[in-house]
């Protein structure tokens, strides 16, 4: 990987947190948390109380884990990526992904995995190591109860 650029990293950034922001005041925590013990299943970007403790996921992290995921699926080059407010994050994640990888459309499925989001969550929201890969964990959790209520 090459050096990144600091102003277009700081850009990313600050986009990064304008996310986590607008998102806090769109999507209110008590929408976000459910006091249930099952896994939320069909509701990937909800929480139940039993996940957080299961996962250890602190409640004050939360919208910013889910703007990293969204940010996430930008960068890896996912083909309808969820939605963000700041039209300029999504070609800030792709310069971020070509600097990492060289002009590629999208990530070989190799190297969508969990330290690929850990690095990302570090990079663009200074979210530690270990509560990235936990939550990285739920979502997988989650995506499999999924596949398992369809088969």
């Amino acid at each position: 990987m090459t050096d990144l650029d600091p102003e277009k990293l700081a850009q990313l950034r600050a986009c990064a947190a304008r996310e986590v922001e607008t998102y806090k005041i769109n999507v209110p925590l008590r929408d976000l948390v459910r006091m249930d013990t099952k896994p939320v299943g069909k509701r990937p970007w909800t929480f139940t109380s039993g996940e957080l403790e299961t996962f250890n996921l602190p409640v004050d992290h939360l919208h910013a884990l889910l703007i990293v995921y969204a940010a996430f699926e930008h960068y890896i080059g996912k083909r309808h990526a969820a939605p963000l407010d700041d039209q300029s994050m999504p070609s800030l994640l792709t310069w971020l992904r070509h600097m990492r990888y060289g002009l590629v459309d999208a990530l070989p499925q190799a190297k969508v995995n969990m330290d690929e989001y850990v690095w990302l969550g570090d990079t663009i929201l200074d979210i530690p190591p270990d509560l990235a890969s936990r939550f990285y964990l739920k979502r997988e959790s989650n995506l499999a109860a999924l596949k398992g209520m369809a088969s």
